[in-house]
């Protein structure tokens, strides 16, 4: 909705950097919502089992069959590589 507002607007003026303001402020909260369910869900996954094994997945080519767009929205890649490194995952 913001995006549709903000290509009516004059480019490079106050209204357009502020709608593109708004626009990364939403992009950014987005962002952190997925990051904080990951780290929720990671740290109960760690909880309840004793060993963790995942799949080496090439998440390009995965990216290009017949659930092409669940798998970009579920974003399992970014948990995958992001999220359980860094809660001790090895």
């Amino acid at each position: 909705m913001l995006q549709r507002r903000l290509k009516k607007k004059k480019v490079r003026s106050n209204n357009w950097f502020k709608f593109q303001n708004k626009i990364a402020k939403l992009h950014e909260k987005i962002a952190n919502t997925r990051r904080n369910w990951y780290f929720k869900l990671a740290h109960q996954l760690c909880n309840l089992a004793d060993n963790i094994f995942v799949e080496d997945i090439n998440f390009n080519s995965w990216s290009r069959g017949i659930v092409r767009k669940q798998s970009l929205d579920s974003g399992i890649g970014q948990f995958i590589h992001e999220i359980l490194p860094f809660v001790g995952w090895k």
